[in-house]
């Protein structure tokens, strides 16, 4: 009987732990106050699981983001560097002029709400630092009747309106003096990184930093365990892009590029194993110039068991070098 009973306690402590902290925690968010069926819960879980958010165990969602809020998000999202002091993240939003003070460049004025307008602003920035191209709008589909064509921030409402990031209202307004909740910027940002996806190029310090981050975590290369391919796979998942698993597959998707023309984010195949014809047993992310290299790749090495960045210029490389692929 006793024993009976303690089973009983058991399996109650395990469904009070499984209760309490989910598993999977994109089917809840991590913010207690964001129930199930919230509009903005796939946008939170989405950012949450790429460790963007700041963390706190409440989201307080229908507050007016603070420009600190939405700052400290956009470095987040730019570097992944999620562990960095708060001064650190702004020195390196206002040296790469993503970010600006109110009246000067010192006064970021942090604690204050930030307004449509400016949040636009900010989402060309980064879109910007992504090498996205600013396509301008044809005229007659801006219909935003209270942005006038002399306004400062109409440049960056018709780029955000031209990819989708943000939209305005029934009666045609932008209404950008409005501030946005923090449940709106989660719903804007999650928007903005789905987006990234169709960038050819993905932004130098983003890639960087992701390959560094996955070689650090995940070391040991083991085939069909832990490869070239899986490696080139979890790059580009982070990035928002799916690719097939082996590397003769993925190098069937995108477009071919030769070796003069090659740009960061390309896919590089190469034959290890000299066959005739040729056959590709081998895929990295070309990443440009990197430390004293002039041409660097990060790839998953068989030799040095690991991740680690070489020089396509080698000659070892060159002599193996098939084409690149650009998604």
């Amino acid at each position: 009987m006793n024993h009976l009973k303690k089973k009983i306690h058991l399996m109650l402590v395990i469904v009070f732990i499984i209760v309490l902290f989910p598993l999977n925690k994109n089917a809840l968010a991590y913010y207690k106050d964001v129930s199930r069926t919230h509009w903005a819960l796939s946008s939170i879980s989405y950012l949450e699981s790429r460790n963007i958010l700041p963390v706190s165990r409440v989201f307080n969602g229908r507050w007016s983001a603070s420009r600190r809020f939405v700052f400290e998000i956009i470095y987040n999202v730019l570097t992944g560097k999620t562990n960095n002091s708060f001064s650190v993240k702004m020195d390196y939003l206002v040296k790469n002029n993503l970010v600006k003070g109110r009246g000067s460049l010192s006064n970021l004025d942090l604690d204050s709400t930030i307004t449509r307008y400016e949040t636009a602003v900010v989402m060309q920035r980064i879109s910007k630092y992504f090498n996205v191209e600013y396509n301008r709008v044809v005229k007659n589909t801006f219909q935003f009747r209270d942005v006038s064509y002399t306004h400062w921030a109409r440049p960056s409402i018709e780029f955000v309106y031209a990819k989708r990031l943000m939209k305005g209202y029934p009666d045609r307004t932008f209404r950008g003096r409005n501030k946005i909740t923090r449940y709106e910027t989660a719903v804007l940002f999650a928007r903005l990184l789905k987006n990234l996806k169709i960038i050819s190029g993905p932004s130098y310090n983003w890639l960087v930093s992701i390959c560094e981050r996955i070689a650090s975590q995940k070391k040991g290369y083991r085939l069909g365990v832990w490869d070239c391919s899986l490696f080139v796979q979890e790059v580009f998942r982070e990035l928002g892009v799916t690719l097939p698993r082996t590397s003769k597959l993925q190098s069937k998707k995108g477009n071919p590029v030769i070796y003069s023309s090659l740009k960061r984010g390309d896919l590089v195949f190469f034959d290890f194993k000299h066959s005739r014809p040729y056959e590709v047993t081998h895929v990295g992310v070309f990443i440009g110039e990197y430390k004293n290299m002039k041409n660097g790749f990060f790839h998953n090495s068989v030799s040095a068991k690991k991740v680690v960045p070489a020089d396509l210029s080698d000659s070892w490389a060159k002599k193996r070098f098939l084409y690149g692929r650009r998604l």
